[in-house]
Formats: structure tokens, sequence, C-alpha cells
């Protein structure tokens, strides 16, 4: 592939595929349009799995919740497999993501059953905010750990202070989304395994609006770094 293609295709050209080559990056419309792709499938695949067993997508652990979070970047993952950085953007999206996923689903389940009062229903939605930002940060922060350490982000000043703001931001859609899902399916949600309409609009209102927001920061961070301003030489004499 020479450089004009590549260019076009949405990377800058690599000679081949290390571990611990350079980060060299994908165009940010490539990247996010094919992560809300993978949002989007993770969302279909929810909405059937939910139908099919409500019981298990209460499960914080081996529910599908974990099990289909894959599918969110592996639209990527298969649209750039001939991309130097493959095996990064392979380990990243389908064990790293996972892993972040659960943890953040941990956090936020833990956090709101900790201080559920099934008699002070009055509270619940407050309760279901806060729980929401602390397993949105959670997932950011453990997000935006594994992107830099797999090296899939340029590693400078203004990618952490990116890094920052996406946090602040997937917790407070971690909050809002939390919280709306309990306005729309109501206070005792985690207890409604058996209604499959109010798990569907819970779960989808989580999930769907926190994997959008996190595709627009991963596509973000993952954009190749601009080179430096070469200083002209002056003319020779």
């Amino acid at each position: 592939m020479n450089d004009g293609v590549a260019e076009a295709e949405g990377t800058a050209p690599q000679a081949r595929d290390g571990a611990f080559l350079p980060y060299r990056g994908l165009r940010f419309w490539l990247s996010f349009k094919w992560l809300i792709a993978g949002a989007l499938l993770y969302a279909l695949l929810l909405l059937v799995a939910i139908e099919a067993k409500p019981e298990d997508v209460i499960s914080p652990f081996l529910g599908p919740s974990f099990y289909l979070t894959p599918f969110f970047g592996l639209p990527l993952v298969l649209r750039t497999v001939h991309r130097p950085g493959r095996l990064r953007r392979l380990i990243y999206f389908l064990a790293v993501v996972p892993a972040v996923n659960m943890a953040a689903i941990y956090v936020a389940f833990y956090h709101l059953m900790s201080t559920y009062d099934p008699i002070d229903t009055g509270s619940t939605f407050l309760r279901a905010v806060s729980s929401g930002a602390w397993g949105g940060v959670g997932g950011a922060v453990l997000g935006f750990t594994g992107l830099y350490l797999v090296r899939l982000t340029p590693r400078r000043r203004a990618e952490l202070i990116a890094m920052g703001f996406f946090t602040l931001l997937l917790g407070a859609v971690g909050a809002a989304g939390l919280g709306q899902a309990v306005l729309f399916a109501g206070p005792d949600l985690i207890a409604a395994s058996h209604d499959t309409e109010r798990l569907i609009i819970g779960f989808e209102s989580v999930h769907l609006s926190w994997q959008a927001a996190f595709a627009f920061a991963l596509a973000w961070l993952m954009r190749p770094p601009h080179a430096a301003k070469r200083v002209a030489s002056p003319p020779a004499a």
C-alpha cells in the first residue's frame, strides 16, 4: 500500500505491525462510524438476549452485558484488519473492553445495591444517578488506561487532557443513562426480571448512550498524531 492509498483509506502508512512501534492512528470518522455500528449491533443483540432469557440480564458478571461486549469493537477490528495496529485493536476491543465493561457494571451495580432502600423509593432516582456516575467514571478510567497501555493513542499531554475531559463526560452520560432507566422503567428495575419490556428500556438506556459517547472518545483519542512542523531552511546563497 503506498502513502496516497493509505491516506485516502484513513490511516498513515506503516512498514509493519509491531507491538512497540510508534502509533500511527486511524482517521476519526473511520473509527467513529464503525464503533457506532458496533454499539448498535450490541444494542440489537442485547435486546434479543433479554427477550430470550430476561433473568440472565441482571447478572453483572456472566450476563449478556458482558459476553456481548466484544461486538462493540468487532466491526472496527474487522474493517481495519489489514491495517497496522491490528493486533493492538484485537487485544483492546475483544479482551480489554469486555473486562472494562464488566468492571464498570460491577461498580455501578455494587453502589446501587449498597444504597438500595425498598422503603424509601423517593430517592431511588438520585441513587441511580450517583451509581451511574460511578460506573461511567470507572469505565472511562479503566478504558482509557487500557488504551494508553496497549499504545492505541499517542502518548502526549494533549491526549491525557482529552482523557480527563472524556472521563467527566462519560461519568455524566452514565449518570443520565441510569437515571433515565429508573425514570422510564421504574425504581424497582433490578427486581423486574419477569418484565422484558422494562428491562429492555432500562438496559438500552444505560448501554447505548454510554457506548455512543465512548465510541466518540475512542475515535478522538485514536486519531493519527500530528507531525511536527518543519522549520523552513534558508535558501542557499
